[in-house]
């Protein structure tokens, strides 16, 4: 046996192991910090097409593994856990009764895994294990007929007429990530490939029809630049221009006809909306094009081939039907009453429309799944994702708006977590990116863990964040270190108008670019915060050309250059390890020994730049993690070791 094939657990062994993880009797609950800070114990239900099963994903010892479960009796009937330092990736239903996983896995001296191109096939009953493709897929016997690649694999399409292949994208090992993908269907049993085609651009996203033909592709050149093609008459890849004009160009799904595909993006529109182009004649109509937020993303009908409905996020989650004809608009309706004013959406559904898996969140309400019957109506919940905080009142968190120093309106969010009235100590809990996020309306497990030992929290989305169009979100270039930051102190300073907080009693985190933001706000306005709290965070902006995996990127330079310029000059005003004496706020400083992204550099250049300035700050290294927190125990550890500290920094 393939050594790597030795690693599936037999469905005894796996039931013995999973089983405990759902188990709900009574136990003594730790504080509210570890339950926070704990992982979820299930997601990503999903159903198989034909209604029997349930694919659920469990977190079990710091790992991800998956359970399949009989629908009616709720009974496991196999499942997968990957051993040593593999575990299970996204995954999805190809037929009835197969599943196809990506497969993630760790590095000895790193605790978060990560994706390197593996595609593991099983039955729902746990057998026909397999590894279909990836560097460890090559199989010298004539049966199976494996290849191994040093690649990555990214689905195109499921191909549902037929049940035994899938079409996939194959994209060579390369440290710029810019090789041009190789499509193959992939025979979702044996793991045989044939390949059908090329992409005609590196970083490259494939639509193809029905039949499996790819159409459509798009990609990201060496100077940042999208480019959009299009299959002609003879299976060559064209150039089209009009597309490229299209920025944030995304297409979704072929028209039900084929006759053109559904397209996401800003079609001479600063917002991005939804839009239908046609093959024939090249034109683009509009399916709906917003007028305060970017389309957040399309709900497709049962079978895929229509649009139903769009999400927006203007504050709360809210949803436009654009079919009201269409009996998934229907339902979607039912179910949006049903859970009025939170955010609802559907994982998964059978083939002929009648049961749908429904996700429920809200911010006090950790993702639950329930299971809809069309047929008779019912809605029964299935799995709570945390079951560990059901009967804990979480805080509440509300949508704000202010203006910025320029007058530009900007919104977040607002978590109260005192008990009383009156100014209260405020934490300022900023995001990363900066572009391609944003704080969203939710459950956040981070919001709470301060909301619920009384601290205030404010979110800020600030220019750069995602979804407020193309103009917010390139007013961020150049601009890191005044404009996006003097958003964050005008919030800061709304919250003091607000009568939300007190200055001086103010502390301000964040993550990534969030903990930049802490420490450069903390610079430009010492007056305002009393301590800061940077986590795997970016300090001299002259080291992103030279440290980190930005660079090896083929558009890295480039993209480096647009959002943040060459002028030495600017980017060290920009850097607040440059402005370390301005920094009046004592400072925590996180960092994990592995982080590619911000090397550990940037968190002791800070904090010797403190020492120097007569401000010296506390440095926490954490030598088996990355960008971020991924081990439980780690996530334990940092929840914790941020309580204690704002503990003796903001006065309650």
């Amino acid at each position: 046996m393939h050594p790597f094939l030795s690693q599936a657990l037999s469905l005894a062994l796996l039931l013995a192991t999973l089983l405990p993880a759902i188990s709900f009797a009574a136990e003594p609950k730790p504080d509210i910090t570890t339950l926070l800070a704990r992982n979820p114990d299930f997601g990503d239900v999903k159903i198989s097409p034909d209604g029997r099963y349930l694919a659920v994903i469990v977190f079990k010892e710091d790992k991800r593994q998956l359970l399949c479960l009989e629908r009616e009796t709720m009974k496991a009937v196999g499942g997968v856990r990957l051993v040593g330092h593999d575990e299970v990736g996204s995954f999805f239903w190809a037929n009835h009764e197969r599943l196809v996983m990506k497969v993630i896995s760790r590095k000895a001296w790193e605790k978060e895994p990560k994706y390197y191109g593996e595609l593991f096939g099983i039955n729902c009953d746990g057998s026909q294990k397999k590894l279909l493709f990836g560097y460890r897929a090559t199989d010298t016997t004539k049966v199976n007929n494996s290849e191994g690649k040093r690649a990555w694999a990214e689905l195109i399409h499921l191909l549902p007429k037929d049940p035994k292949h899938i079409l996939i994208s194959s994209t060579n090992w390369s440290k710029s990530g810019d090789a041009k993908s190789d499509v193959y269907k992939l025979d979702i049993y044996r793991g045989k490939m044939t390949k059908t085609g090329r992409s005609p651009i590196g970083y490259a996203d494939i639509l193809a029809d029905s039949a499996g033909i790819p159409k459509v592709a798009n990609g990201t050149d060496e100077t940042f630049t999208q480019r959009v093609y299009l299959a002609g008459a003879d299976g060559e890849w064209l150039e089209d221009e009009t597309l490229n004009k299209i920025d944030d160009f995304q297409a979704l799904r072929m028209l039900p006809d084929q006759s053109g595909f559904y397209f996401y993006g800003r079609h001479q529109t600063d917002l991005a909306g939804l839009y239908q182009f046609h093959f024939a004649d090249k034109r683009i109509t509009p399916l709906y094009e917003p007028d305060k937020v970017d389309v957040t993303n399309a709900l497709f009908s049962t079978d895929g081939e229509s649009i139903y409905a769009a999400r927006l996020d203007e504050n709360y989650p809210s949803y436009l039907l654009l079919n009201k004809e269409s009996p998934d608009t229907q339902v979607f309706r039912t179910l949006t009453q049903k859970f009025a004013g939170a955010d609802v959406s559907l994982t998964s559904r059978t083939e002929d429309g009648r049961l749908r898996v429904v996700r429920v969140e809200a911010e006090q309400l950790p993702p639950v799944y329930f299971l809809h019957d069309n047929q008779t109506g019912s809605i029964n919940r299935i799995l709570d994702s945390r079951p560990h905080l059901r009967g804990i009142k979480l805080k509440e968190t509300h949508p704000i708006e202010f203006n910025s120093t320029d007058k530009t309106l900007i919104r977040g969010y607002l978590t109260i977590g005192a008990t009383e009235g009156g100014a209260q100590p405020l934490v300022v809990l900023l995001h990363g990116g900066p572009y391609g996020v944003r704080d969203y309306w939710g459950f956040n497990s981070e919001v709470q863990l301060l909301a619920m030992a009384g601290y205030n929290v404010l979110q800020v989305n600030f220019r750069a964040s995602d979804g407020y169009g193309a103009a917010f979100e390139e007013a961020a270039n150049h601009h890191w270190g005044d404009s996006v930051q003097q958003d964050i102190i005008a919030g800061t300073r709304w919250a003091i108008s607000q009568g939300i907080a007190q200055q001086g009693n103010i502390c301000i985190m964040g993550g990534s670019f969030g903990a930049y933001s802490a420490l450069q706000s903390a610079a430009l306005a010492p007056e305002l915060y009393r301590c800061a709290i940077g986590v795997a965070g970016i300090y001299d902006l002259t080291l992103l050309t030279k440290k980190g995996d930005i660079t090896r990127l083929a558009y890295g330079e480039a993209y480096l250059d647009r959002a943040i310029g060459q002028n030495e000059a600017l980017l060290k005003s920009f850097s607040p390890v440059y402005r370390a004496d301005k920094i009046k706020a004592k400072v925590l400083l996180i960092h994990g020994e592995n982080d590619e992204r911000a090397p550990l550099v940037h968190a002791e250049e800070m904090q010797e730049a403190l020492e120097e300035a007569g401000n010296p700050a506390t440095l926490s290294e954490y030598d088996d993690e990355g960008h971020g927190f991924y081990a439980e125990e780690n996530q334990i550890r940092y929840y914790q070791q941020v309580q204690q500290y704002l503990s003796t920094q903001l006065k309650q």
